[in-house]
């Protein structure tokens, strides 16, 4: 059984399995169009929200780390000078509790209460 198909801009006529084959096939190919058009327009739109989110996001974080660096700055500067020596062996140096200890000959438990408390101390001058 044939069936009468436009073929470039032509009719003509196939079997009727052809016309079903040839009809299955252009809707597949209008498909794909239109999923790569749909696909395509936000490809294209993705890099620039990416870059603007990412660099927007990253501006602001950056603000609030320069902010609390500066908040914790001057909250170590206002501290006395055995905190500020605490804060360097804990911190810089990276000695342990027992260490410290030993330098300013108190206990691993004293050492571990007075950082307890500087950071209660450096952490309510931060909130201020």
């Amino acid at each position: 059984m044939s069936v009468k198909i436009k073929y470039e801009k032509r009719d003509i006529s196939v079997p009727k399995k052809v016309a079903e084959f040839l009809e299955a096939d252009r809707r597949k190919v209008e498909a794909q169009g239109r999923s790569d058009r749909r696909h395509l327009s936000k490809g294209e739109l993705e890099p620039m929200l990416d870059r603007y989110v990412t660099n927007f996001y990253n501006i602001e974080e950056t603000a609030l780390r320069n902010l609390t660096l500066k908040k914790l700055r001057s909250a170590i500067a206002n501290l006395d000078t055995e905190e500020k020596i605490l804060i360097r062996c804990k911190y810089y140096e990276e000695y342990t509790h027992q260490q410290i200890g030993d330098i300013f000959h108190v206990s691993k438990m004293a050492i571990t209460k007075r950082l307890k408390k500087l950071h209660t101390k450096l952490r309510d001058s931060m909130i201020a």
